[in-house]
């Protein structure tokens, strides 16, 4: 879930910094790239949140 969260949060981010001509250095490789780069970040994040918290909800279901 953390990696989820870290992968949506360098998506939406480079997404708004690069409005403003910013950009996290840790993607500044990939400034050819954007948006989509950023975008596809973001919905790769919200899968892997949303999976977990899935499987952590199943998991509960099972152990009741």
């Amino acid at each position: 879930m953390r990696f989820g969260i870290l992968l949506l949060i360098l998506g939406l981010g480079t997404f708004a910094l690069n409005a403003f001509n910013y950009e996290f250095t840790i993607l500044s490789w990939a400034d050819d790239y954007q948006p989509w780069l950023s975008i596809g970040l973001a919905v790769l994040g919200l899968v892997f949140v949303i999976v977990a918290m899935l499987r952590r909800r199943s998991a509960d279901v099972v152990r009741s």
